[in-house]
Order: C-alpha cells, then structure tokens, then sequence
C-alpha cells in the first residue's frame, strides 16, 4: 500500500488574486501547506498538483524551494488531474488537501494515513466536526477511476460529490475531539479570510507548524478575531452544478457498479 499527499493548487482565483503565494510571516499560503503536510509520517510522496497553464508557473517555484514534487495536469479536471498524478506516482491512496488552507490539521491527516492503512478497504475517508478548512481527507484511487471512466464533465471541481452515494462508494469518518469541533472558517478565499490568517499567523506561528489545539485556543480566547469572516457564506457548492452530476449519476447507477466490480476485480492495495 501506498499513500501520496497530494495538494491541489492553481493561480486563477479571482476574489483575492494570486492567493497561495500571499505572505503569512515570511512564507508564502502554499508554503505553509507543504511544511504542514511534511509532518505527516507513512506518506510515501508529496506532491502539489498544478497546471502548465503560464500563470501557474510560480506554484512550481515555491515546490523547488520547498523541496517538493509538482505535477502538472488537467487545469480544469481536477479529479483527473489528482487520478493522473496518483497512477504516475503509484499511490494507491491520496490524502488530500487544497493549498488555500494553511492551517490544515496535520495531526488529524496523520490519524487518517493510520485508519487507512487498518482499514484499507475504505474508498472515502474523511474528518467530522473541524473548523471549514482544517479537514484533510483521503480517497482510494481506484475510486476515482470508477469516476473518471463514466464521468462525461471536463469540469470537475465539484469532484467529492461524484464519490458521495454511500451504497456505491465506502465511506468512514473519525470524529473531531470535543476540544477541536468548531463552526469557524478556516479557508482562503476572500480578504477577510486573510485577516483571520494574518492574526493568526502574528500570534501563533513560532517557525514550526502551528497545532489544531493552539489555533482552537487561540480563536476561542479571540471572538473579534473569528468574527472577521464570520458573515461570509460557507458553502461554495454550484447547486446546479452539484445537480447535474447527481443526475448523471443517478442514470447511469448500473454503469456506475459495473465498473467498480470491474476496476476493483483483484485489487490488493
């Protein structure tokens, strides 16, 4: 069995352009993700998974100076893009995170390689319970072949909902300590959200990895500071979007099942 940690990372957001390389204390958004995703031990590769697009060309930078593999893949088929990335690496599983959260729990990702690697049988396995934007989570890859093989969208941002029907695809959850179950916005995506990462950042961050329980304290003793993207919705699902792939879904169920009888025929990861 082998697991890669697989960071997906582009340049075109448009709300706070050009975001994982803003500076958070001397490193750049995706910097902090590597360092953080570097804690993690029985990961057998790490890799930030990106575009040839032009503008993407600094993320490929900011790997070489942390010492970090990037592929360049799909720039709009996520899901193809991560499935690319994991086949050429030979990873069986991702664990998988988004480089616009640089507080993303490492201790909770490392929980998730040690279930992964008791119960390998899973094909969707996430956190329950942490603040939006500290949850890593991991997918089979052979998963993401079944989807890959019947999807028919180019556009696959919306990828964890293909994975969704639990009577098709096995899922598990480890549940939050009490101590971390939060309702707080820990993801980057509008200037408000930087502020909370500034605070945060200025307060916390020593030169090492800053802990779940430290960010938790730190937030909890400071509701001016949690409150500063508090009025931003949390969802950032296209519910057309989300229907559409439903739908196909939903018509082609049978489909669906044959190919994962067929892909995972044999499978021993």
């Amino acid at each position: 069995m082998r697991v890669g940690f697989f960071v997906t990372a582009r340049l075109k957001s448009t709300r706070l352009k050009r975001k994982i390389l803003l500076d958070l204390q001397g490193r750049s958004v995706l910097g902090h993700v590597i360092e953080r995703a570097k804690q993690v031990s029985g990961v057998d590769e790490l890799v930030v998974c990106t575009s040839p697009v032009a503008q993407d060309r600094p993320i490929l930078d900011v790997c070489i100076e942390h010492g970090c593999y990037y592929f360049n893949g799909s720039p709009d088929d996520v899901l193809n893009r991560l499935l690319t990335a994991a086949t050429l690496f030979e990873c069986d599983y991702l664990l998988l995170i988004t480089a616009d959260n640089p507080l993303f729990s490492f201790e909770y990702a490392q929980r998730l390689v040690d279930e992964i690697k008791r119960d390998p049988e899973v094909d969707y396995l996430r956190v329950d319970g942490l603040p939006l934007g500290m949850d890593p989570y991991i997918v089979r890859r052979k998963a993401f072949e079944v989807v890959d093989a019947i999807k028919t969208a180019s556009d696959t941002e919306f990828w964890p909902e293909y994975l969704r029907d639990q009577s098709v695809f096995k899922h598990k959850a480890i549940t939050a300590d009490p101590a971390h179950k939060r309702d707080y916005r820990l993801t980057l995506d509008y200037p408000q959200d930087l502020d909370v990462f500034e605070a945060v950042y200025q307060q916390c961050y020593t030169g090492a990895p800053v802990s779940v329980s430290t960010v938790i304290d730190y937030l909890d003793a400071n509701p001016s500071v949690r409150a500063l993207n508090d009025a931003i919705e949390r969802s950032w699902l296209d519910q057309e979007a989300v229907d559409q792939i439903q739908n196909h879904l939903c018509a082609n169920r049978d489909r669906l099942l044959s190919m994962k009888a067929e892909i995972y025929a044999g499978d021993s990861s």
